[in-house]
């Protein structure tokens, strides 16, 4: 008599979180663009400290942007199930929305309401979860696929959050507070660190070579290459600490030529950097190996959007100085060209003919490790 057994595939998932983001469920783009052009930028111009000019154009546009797409909380889990589709993403949505309601109102049909579309997201979601195995057993073909189908099924890889980490005494900090102190404390003096440890270099033991250089006299910043890059923004890309996403600046694009043109020009012009760029909201990510220790991440920083248009016009200017119109480096330089830093298959068809050549002239091709190097005297 054959024997059924049912496995619960159950784990556990980190908690969900609570991010603002902006609604542009009623939003008009036209009707947008056309109150940003109302704003009377020109006002900006009275005031004497450039982070109060900085201050006001943040103030005007937000208010247009906060009338035109409302800030709203959405709950956001660190990983969703693959068989999570957009329809029970949206139905739950709604689910969190009437219980915000029911516990606000205490309506006995707000409850009701709630509780009947909760029964409903959880059996659409445990046909889902039935139907997206079933579709994977089917493409099972050894025993093996089937065991690794039934480890993932049981045990699938989320991404954790931060858990405890190590004070400078080796004991553990538990709380979210103390371990944010404690990251931003190590990213913060990582650099002064580093460049305490290194030992000094003597330029007189180097053989230099005196060559005139010339200098970056000044940036291309013109409207064309901001309206150029405003065009070019990735509305998928994190919102900085100003609360200006990407997308609402695409959203106003030629629009805010002008008072970026001014911001820009008066940054440029006296080579100041307005004090609220030069703060990120920053994300640690960890790399590898123990995750109690602070040195096991790296800070993924999220920068105000308008800074980082004036910084990309800045490196483009920068690139055409140095590789086009002065010939600065080398054909071998692959770092920091557009087209080269990435392009690995390229540098191995360079290196790949050179051995080439080598070769083909009777000579011994070979490779000597960094390693043994540093040991020679």
């Amino acid at each position: 008599m054959p024997s059924v057994c049912k496995l619960k595939l159950g784990s556990k998932r980190p908690p969900p979180k609570i991010i603002r983001t902006r609604n542009f469920k009623n939003f008009n783009a036209a009707n947008f663009k056309a109150d940003i052009e109302k704003i009377p930028f020109h006002i900006l111009e009275i005031f004497h400290h450039k982070d109060d000019a900085l201050w006001g154009w943040e103030l005007l546009f937000k208010d247009i942007c906060n009338a035109h797409a409302p800030l709203k909380d959405v709950k956001v889990r660190s990983m969703s199930a693959p068989w999570i589709n957009s329809t029970i993403r949206h139905n739950m949505n709604r689910r969190f929305k009437l219980f915000k309601e029911a516990n606000r109102t205490k309506d006995p049909s707000k409850w009701a309401a709630y509780k009947k579309l909760r029964n409903e997201i959880t059996a659409d979601i445990r046909r889902a979860k039935a139907k997206h195995f079933k579709d994977l057993l089917a493409d099972v073909k050894t025993t093996a696929e089937y065991w690794n189908l039934l480890s993932k099924a049981n045990n699938p890889k989320l991404r954790k959050a931060i858990g405890p980490l190590k004070r400078e005494d080796g004991s553990l900090a538990v709380d979210d507070k103390e371990k944010s102190n404690l990251v931003n404390n190590f990213f913060s003096n990582i650099g002064e660190k580093l460049a305490g440890s290194f030992q000094p270099q003597y330029l007189s033991d180097l053989v230099t070579s005196t060559k005139i250089v010339p200098c970056v006299n000044n940036i291309a910043l013109s409207p064309l290459a901001i309206e150029r890059k405003l065009a070019n923004l990735k509305t998928n890309k994190a919102t900085g600490p100003d609360d200006i996403s990407p997308k609402i600046v695409k959203e106003a694009g030629d629009a805010l030529l002008t008072p970026l043109m001014f911001l820009y020009n008066m940054s440029l012009k006296d080579g100041y950097v307005f004090s609220q760029w030069k703060t990120a909201r920053v994300n640690p990510a960890f790399k590898k190996d123990d995750e109690t220790v602070i040195g096991n991440y790296r800070p993924i920083s999220l920068l105000s959007v308008p800074s980082k248009i004036l910084e990309t016009i800045v490196a483009d200017s920068i690139i055409h100085h140095v590789f086009i119109e002065n010939k600065l480096i080398t054909d071998k330089q692959w770092a920091y060209r557009r087209g080269y830093s990435n392009s690995t298959e390229l540098l191995l068809v360079h290196m790949t003919e050179i051995w080439r050549s080598a070769i083909d002239s009777n000579k011994v091709v070979g490779r000597f490790p960094e390693s043994v190097r540093l040991c020679l005297p």
